[in-house]
């Protein structure tokens, strides 16, 4: 605990160099986010901030930034935030924030880290990979959520924004093609139908034959196709009231995540006597196709309406979400065990909200929120079923929450939240034809307070403690086993935000108290099998720092520290290499007692250049690059499969003609790195899909 006092202090000495005189030119004054991407306009305690307003860390990135740095999608987000990992297991995403993450993947689990679009929770991880050509901003918030995110945000949450419908007609049109015959396109189109009454609707579509070959047929593997489409109708009867429909459909064929390869020394690994896996670790050995798809659909509608004062607003949402996938668990080229996995979810949610409106000292929101999610989870080994799994989940909260400025430069934020779940398994296996029926409920507080000083109208310094919760889950490929506990978490966070026309700072201290961690481990034949570990205490640094140079040349770095170990962990799941002739891991109990906590790198960090210059002729020509470094993490908790450390390196040039058609050549990956995206460890082998090798190629864009 004396590091955290020792960086509490240096934050504070930030804070004051951060306001002197050196720093506060005459010609500097504050600007208004209303003209300026200088001032990043976020909503993470459910109203509009400027982000140095914030108690807690964001990494928030508006649509000029993310289109500056080629980003579309929530798997882009670890190149520029540091501090989080993410997985890319077929096509669910898994991202871990400061240490907090998830390793499961099965019928009702749902990420630590909180997903939400436009407002909407999205439960499934099973499609939370996606691209959108109309995103608007994208924060990452740091840190448990409990309190006006609710449920499952023990990690943080990510909140993605698409652009509103306008009142005038705006589009845009983009291709692109690259390696690996990577085809993208899409489309954005909005405007006015009638007086009070706009659309918006946007469409992507991206097709490449991926990186991998089979070695045997000669086929592609990694491949990767997606389509989705997304419209949004906003309606204005008046002035204090307004209404926004919108709905989406989509389909992801991922087998990035799925294409697996053996790694190691055993008979199963590349080039020893017994298997013809080659050593190019691009190329498999196999006898069929793995992949993971995913397609669903959802819609929303969120009425709004302005009391004088008192915004009252409701959010209801549907979503339906299927996924298959079918998998190599044996890791050798024969038909050994072959597994398939179905999982279908229809997810309810109700939001009401009553905040304020008016600027004052008292700053507040009080809602309540509803849940009813509804899995069913068959999984096929080899053909033959194992087991056949119904889940529900329903869940109501209750949450309040208010800002009052106690004096001029100094406000106090108190929260609360209370939830509660009940959770029922109804199940059966082929070896036991009954079915067994299981219910828990759970419930719990989330409160959170924080103090922010105004040390100039520049700075803030803040501290924050907030609590999270993550429910109990069933286990929906074992059967008839009681739920695993829910996770819970005490977060304290020091911090200090600086923000002017020429310079952007954010730094915090962070330390956790993280308990009955849930995670994710796999039988004898490869099912997943799912357990609380141990607790475990997480501390760290954030820091961010953006210069701008001149109005068209900025500089930003980014690094985080992380340093999260597993407390006491006597009775670990371990694997360790069989010394057999067959080969495989022996599966086993071991101590982990003080290991690192799975993708956590201890330092992660980026650097990146942003360049646009106007030319006489109006033209502009642009130019990024980032650097991104990660110290290397385990990927398992006895520590023995780990990712070394790696960097990476992306970079566009673009042209842009008369603020309307822009032309872009791009590489990512451009020191061709080596790098895991996902590792499997099972009693067969260890086994890794390889993430993207060096991509290149050229993008158009036509804005209008």
């Amino acid at each position: 605990m004396h590091k955290i006092v020792k960086s509490g202090a240096a934050l504070s000495t930030l804070a004051m160099a951060l306001s002197a005189p050196a720093w506060a030119q005459d010609a500097i004054a504050p600007v208004e986010a209303t003209t300026s991407d200088n001032e990043i306009i976020v909503t993470a305690q459910r109203r509009e901030e400027k982000l140095k307003d914030v108690p807690l860390t964001v990494a928030a990135f508006n649509s000029a930034e993310l289109e500056r740095n080629g980003t579309t999608a929530t798997r882009d987000l670890a190149m520029l935030t540091p501090g989080i990992t993410i997985q890319n297991t077929g096509a669910a995403l898994q991202p871990t924030i400061r240490g907090v993450g998830t390793t499961i993947v099965a019928g009702g689990a749902e990420s630590p880290v909180a997903l939400y679009v436009d407002g909407v929770y999205i439960a499934s991880q099973n499609f939370a990979v996606f691209d959108l050509l109309n995103i608007d901003s994208i924060q990452v918030l740091k840190g448990p959520q409990g309190t006006l995110f609710g449920r499952n945000a023990t990690g943080g949450a990510i909140l993605v924004n698409t652009k509103k419908p306008s009142d005038t007609f705006t589009g845009k049109i983009m291709a692109s093609y690259g390696r690996f015959d990577e085809v993208r396109g899409g489309a954005y189109l909005s405007g006015p139908i009638a007086p009070g009454i706009a659309f918006s609707i946007a469409g992507y579509y991206r097709d490449d034959n991926g990186f991998t070959k089979d070695a045997l047929r000669g086929t592609d593997l990694s491949t990767y196709q997606e389509y989705n489409v997304r419209g949004k109708l906003l309606i204005e009867p008046g002035e204090a009231t307004s209404i926004t429909l919108s709905g989406d459909y989509g389909r992801v064929e991922d087998s990035t995540g799925v294409s697996i390869r053996p790694i190691g020394s055993g008979p199963r690994a590349a080039s020893t006597v017994n298997s013809p896996i080659p050593t190019d670790p691009y190329k498999l050995a196999l006898t069929f196709d793995p992949f993971a798809h995913s397609w669903g659909y959802g819609g929303s509608a969120e009425i709004q309406h302005d009391f004088d004062g008192i915004v009252a607003k409701s959010l209801t949402a549907y979503r339906n979400t299927d996924h298959r996938s079918f998998t190599d668990q044996d890791r050798v080229v024969a038909a050994v065990n072959r597994v398939n996995v179905t999982i279908n979810e229809n997810v309810f949610t109700q939001e009401f909200t009553l905040s304020s409106s008016e600027p004052g000292p008292f700053q507040w929101l009080a809602g309540t929120y509803y849940f009813d999610q509804k899995d069913f989870n068959p999984t096929l080994s080899n053909g033959t079923l194992v087991t056949e799994a119904r889940l529900k989940a329903k869940a109501g909260a209750a949450f309040a929450e208010g800002t009052y400025e106690v004096m001029p430069q100094l406000k106090f934020t108190a929260g609360i939240r209370y939830s509660k779940e009940k959770r029922t398994i109804s199940s059966r296996r082929l070896a036991t034809p009954t079915m067994a029926f299981n219910k828990a409920v759970f419930d719990a507080w989330t409160p959170r307070f924080s103090l922010m000083y105004e040390v100039d109208p520049q700075s803030n310094i803040y501290f924050t403690y907030s609590k999270g919760f993550k429910s109990g889950l069933y286990n929906s490929t074992t059967f008839n086993v009681p739920a695993i506990k829910p996770e819970k978490i005490d977060a304290y966070e020091f911090g200090v935000k600086h923000s002017s026309n020429a310079i952007t700072a954010n730094m915090s201290i962070f330390y956790y108290d993280y308990q009955q961690l849930q995670l994710q481990t796999r039988s004898a034949t490869g099912l997943a099998m799912i357990l609380n570990a141990a607790d475990a205490t997480i501390y760290g640094l954030d820091a961010d720092l953006t210069y701008r140079i001149t109005p068209a040349f900025r500089v930003r770095f980014a690094g985080a520290y992380t340093n999260a170990k597993y407390g006491s962990f006597v009775n670990a799941p371990f694997f360790a290499p069989a010394n057999a002739p067959a080969g495989g891991n022996i599966q086993f109990t071991g101590d982990a007692t003080d290991n690192p906590l799975v993708r956590t790198p201890k330092f992660t960090g980026n650097v990146g250049v942003n360049y646009d210059r106007e030319l006489a002729n109006g033209d502009k020509l642009g130019f990024s690059a980032t650097y991104y470094y990660n110290s290397g993490f385990a990927w398992t908790v006895d520590n023995r499969s780990r990712q070394s450390e790696y960097s990476l390196v992306n970079a566009e040039v673009s042209y842009t003609l008369q603020d309307s058609l822009k032309l872009s050549v791009w590489g990512r990956n451009l020191t061709n790195t080596r790098y895991g995206q996902g590792v499997s460890v099972t009693a067969f082998a260890d086994a890794i899909a390889y993430a993207r090798p060096v991509s290149y190629g050229v993008t158009g864009t036509y804005t209008f």
